[in-house]
């Protein structure tokens, strides 16, 4: 999925803007994961702590790709 983020990058949203989005991408592709290969019910089926731990290492995720990309970028630029 960090690819997804460098390819977001060709699409001119800002830094802030395109790890908004990977965020998005992320959660919503392991959601859709979950459920595909059974083993996850909707994520509004979900216990609340479940939901809060998932979003919140979603969104660690997202936010050291995209903290990694732009300092890769920068240093390749």
């Amino acid at each position: 999925m960090g690819a997804v983020r460098g390819a977001l990058a060709l699409t001119g949203l800002g830094p802030v803007a395109a790890t908004a989005v990977h965020y998005a991408v992320v959660w919503g592709g392991d959601v859709m994961l979950y459920r595909s290969l059974g083993i996850a019910p909707w994520p509004w089926k979900w216990q609340k702590q479940e939901l809060a731990t998932d979003l919140f290492h979603k969104g660690i995720y997202a936010i050291a790709t995209g903290i990694t990309f732009e300092l890769l970028r920068n240093t390749v630029t």
